[in-house]
């Protein structure tokens, strides 16, 4: 099952979404202190970028299956950035 981790800068709580979340259920909020990631953002950017990681490896899956190619998984690990990054 696909999932992303939320880190939140603010208080450090680190959340997992599932990719079978309810849609009623509001991820962009940090559970602990209420920071909200800017919903532009969320619905351009990051789900179509964890619905395309998840769709690339369901195909190296599909390829290692039906050809008997080498498995590989492709997980991103995120820098952490701050304001003095920017």
């Amino acid at each position: 099952m696909a999932y992303m981790r939320i880190h939140c800068g603010d208080c450090g709580m680190v959340k997992e979404v599932h990719k079978y979340v309810p849609d009623d259920t509001e991820v962009r909020y940090c559970p602990l202190c209420g920071s909200e990631i800017d919903r532009d953002i969320w619905e351009t950017m990051i789900i179509p970028a964890v619905e395309l990681l998840n769709k690339a490896n369901r195909a190296f899956i599909a390829k290692h299956t039906e050809e008997n190619t080498t498995p590989i998984y492709i997980d991103v690990i995120a820098d952490h950035f701050t304001r003095d990054d920017m």
